[in-house]
């Protein structure tokens, strides 16, 4: 059975061993090890990140990534890019400690990248735009919806770790920091250290 995909995105990168950042080459030398990722979404794009990670520069590594609407251009574009490590009854996710710690140096890199970027271009004076942003460190705020899951999340916030942590917040505290946030039941969960990422943007560095 054949795969075809329609009008796709190609691109091959290698590893820059002096900054860590991908660049894209055209020149391929002799025999390199060669991988092709189908999507270039948050999967397709983390896997290649990691070959490359787990590379020499001896290995001549080439990865070719194709994907018919470009990076980003499908459901990874369109996510609300909330990143936390806990479901939405606040438990700890498998494994989610140790993919939070990760994800999180996943974007550095990719803010450094873009400061990089902006080092080589003239920046104008007002700054970047609202939605210009990768990652907005501003934390996340949870309401309890109904008395059913109000003790399950209550007992699942006391297993928090301590890179995100999660404060029970009456309507009050929550309403200041969300404005004419609905808390019907005067319970809130907030999780300071969660961040909100602009998909298109992490995506296109």
């Amino acid at each position: 059975m054949a795969l075809i995909i329609q009008n796709p995105f190609l691109f091959s990168t290698k590893l820059s061993q002096s900054r860590g950042l991908l660049h894209c080459f055209s020149a391929v030398s002799q025999k390199p090890l060669r991988y092709a990722v189908l999507g270039a979404g948050f999967a397709g794009l983390s896997v290649a990140w990691h070959l490359l990670q787990q590379s020499s520069e001896e290995s001549n590594l080439c990865i070719d990534i194709y994907d018919e609407v470009g990076i980003g251009g499908g459901a990874s574009g369109m996510s609300g890019g909330l990143l936390h490590p806990y479901s939405p009854k606040v438990k700890l996710l498998w494994r989610g400690e140790e993919c939070w710690k990760e994800s999180l140096k996943l974007l550095n890199v990719a803010e450094d990248a873009r400061s990089s970027k902006s080092l080589d271009m003239v920046m104008p004076k007002t700054g970047l735009k609202e939605g210009d942003f990768i990652v907005r460190r501003s934390g996340l705020v949870r309401p309890v919806l109904s008395v059913k899951n109000m003790h399950m999340m209550n007992d699942n916030a006391q297993n928090c770790i301590a890179s995100c942590r999660i404060e029970s917040i009456h309507k009050d505290a929550a309403q200041k920091l969300v404005p004419d946030l609905c808390v019907p039941l005067d319970l809130a969960f907030h999780m300071p250290e969660a961040v909100n990422v602009n998909p298109q943007n992490y995506l296109e560095v």
